[in-house]
């Protein structure tokens, strides 16, 4: 950071001592129009608001209004210098005592659902029988059509809603026990 000599004829590397009274103006001005970061902004949020934000002292001989700061009692981290091992471990084994009922609960569920794919499964063939009776269905509708008595009073159109819907049945109950598929391993 370049600044400013009391008499602003030449240019010197600022370093961390004390800055002459104009340049001292300058850079007051500099940050007032330059933008802050973050934490400096909720620093001086705390600061506004702090008891200790009401002594203010000027100093006649150089113009400055200062504002005399204390120690906050709380750290404003909020974290002890000195932390006690025993609650690093606590909180390690609480985490593992967590994962471990977490994990628990997800396997009983994966579980379930494997069996419960299983039994499905198992009824598949069973349900696949009805693709066989949807088709033999639309023969009995033409019987029923050309020879009514033959089907007791029932009209041919009932067997071809019995045919679309064995179909129906079959191909759907396929397709969801496809969609309820456990991934593998």
């Amino acid at each position: 950071m370049i600044s400013a000599s009391a008499d602003d004829s030449s240019f010197s590397q600022a370093s961390t001592g004390p800055i002459p009274r104009m340049s001292r103006t300058l850079s007051i001005c500099i940050d007032l129009c330059l933008p802050r970061p973050a934490a400096a902004t909720r620093l001086s949020k705390i600061r506004e608001y702090a008891p200790s934000a009401g002594r203010r002292r000027i100093l006649p001989e150089q113009g400055i209004v200062t504002v005399i700061e204390e120690r906050p009692i709380v750290d404003m981290n909020g974290r002890p210098e000195h932390r006690n091992p025993f609650f690093r471990l606590l909180r390690y084994v609480a985490r593992a005592l967590v994962a471990l009922v977490a994990r628990t609960v997800r396997a009983v569920l994966h579980c379930i659902w494997h069996l419960a794919y299983f039994l499905l499964c198992l009824l598949r063939p069973v349900v696949d029988v009805l693709m066989l009776g949807g088709v033999i269905m639309p023969l009995v509708a033409f019987v029923a059509f050309v020879k009514p008595e033959a089907a007791n009073g029932i009209p041919f159109w009932v067997f071809l809603l019995m045919a679309v819907g064995f179909v129906g049945v079959s191909m759907g109950y396929s397709k969801f026990i496809d969609w309820i598929a456990p991934p593998p391993g």
